[in-house]
């Protein structure tokens, strides 16, 4: 049976309203470190470049890189 594995990024950032907003990115770049990631994501709040309904972004929350396996254990026949 066919295996694949999967990974994302999420980028959590702290609003002016008090609130989380975050983005999810699918297949990073290998290797990615907190430092180059921080980077970017500071690029991204000194250039304002998002509001959400909660205000704008304001500070970094988390970072996550998260890999996933799937199996996938029945294949049903084609007609």
């Amino acid at each position: 049976m066919p295996i694949s594995t999967n990974r994302i990024i999420k980028l959590s950032f702290r609003t002016s309203g008090g609130k989380a907003a975050g983005f999810t990115l699918t297949n990073p770049k290998q290797g990615l470190t907190k430092e180059v990631v921080q980077d970017v994501m500071n690029t991204i709040l000194a250039k304002n470049a998002f509001i959400t309904a909660s205000g704008e972004l304001v500070g970094i929350k988390d970072i996550k890189i998260t890999d996933t396996v799937t199996e996938d254990l029945y294949d049903p026949l084609e007609p």
